[in-house]
């Protein structure tokens, strides 16, 4: 883990469009209240249309977890995956001091017993609302590259879900 980062970053791509989507795809990391989880970070990049949510885990979560189990745990999104830990120290380097630096939104949230809503899911939907917020950056050409080459993710999925699909039909 990166002195006072996350444990597992989550990449939510392309987001403006499809903040509805990662709400609702998030919901299934609800469960994860104040015994795992000490604050949630959502970080925007508006130049790429990215986001990363960034779990921060208690310190007995991770010592009763490990990496392995931090990393399963927030998997169960199915969405694709940085795991700082899993990095060499190069590529720790490139993510934190290069890839990390693109994102100029941010918002954290930590635990609240009284919220109905998964912490997950409120930092996505927080950050959805700071994204509207701002004017659209760039073309819709510069939100379609491909992240799996610049960000080291794991569990990319090679099949992307029907409703990011441009021939899907709403």
């Amino acid at each position: 883990m990166e002195p006072n980062g996350a444990d597992v970053y989550v990449l939510l791509n392309p987001f403006r469009c499809n903040v509805r989507e990662f709400r609702i795809i998030t919901r299934v990391l609800a469960d994860l209240g104040s015994d795992d989880l000490e604050a949630v970070d959502g970080f925007y990049a508006p130049d790429i249309d990215a986001a990363l949510i960034g779990t921060c885990f208690t310190s007995a979560a991770r010592a009763r977890l490990g990496v392995e189990g931090m990393q399963a745990c927030i998997a169960r999104c199915g969405l694709p995956l940085v795991v700082p830990a899993r990095l060499d120290a190069a590529g720790a380097a490139r993510f934190f001091d290069e890839h990390l630096l693109r994102y100029d939104t941010y918002v954290q949230l930590y635990p609240c017993a009284e919220e109905p809503m998964g912490l997950i899911e409120r930092v996505v939907e927080r950050l959805g609302e700071q994204v509207v917020l701002r004017p659209r950056a760039g073309t819709e050409s510069d939100y379609n590259f491909d992240l799996r080459h610049e960000v080291p993710m794991i569990g990319v999925r090679h099949e992307l879900p029907s409703w990011r699909r441009a021939e899907s039909s709403w």
